[in-house]
């Protein structure tokens, strides 16, 4: 079945049903829809204040708790200064360890 023909169908259907109701019952009917229509906007407002502490909480929680933008610099001393500066390559830094065991040897060798 072709869904609007159902539709007009069930829609028929349900206005030959309204004809038959009497005027002391529509108004019982309308009366009950606003009142559930009001229930749920009295549930709703009674959830907002709690709905809206909740998001300021998550928003300040948020912002209190994110990760630092620039991480905490540590010092920088004179010998980092010094490598910055120098025109040396980086094979000399690479091999630092050894240019140190180096001057240790000859400074025993000459003592």
């Amino acid at each position: 079945m072709d869904d609007d023909r159902f539709e007009t169908r069930i829609r028929d259907t349900l206005d030959e049903g309204l004809e038959g109701i009497t005027p002391d019952v529509a108004r019982r009917l309308r009366r009950a829809r606003h009142e559930a229509i009001a229930r749920a906007d009295r549930r709703l407002h009674r959830w907002a204040p709690a709905a809206a502490l909740v998001f300021a909480s998550l928003v300040l929680a948020a912002i209190i708790l994110r990760p630092a933008e620039n991480p905490v610099d540590l010092p920088v001393t004179a010998t980092d200064l010094e490598i910055i500066a120098a025109d040396d390559s980086l094979q000399f830094y690479e091999e630092l360890d050894f240019y140190q065991w180096l001057a240790a040897e000859t400074g025993r060798d000459a003592g």
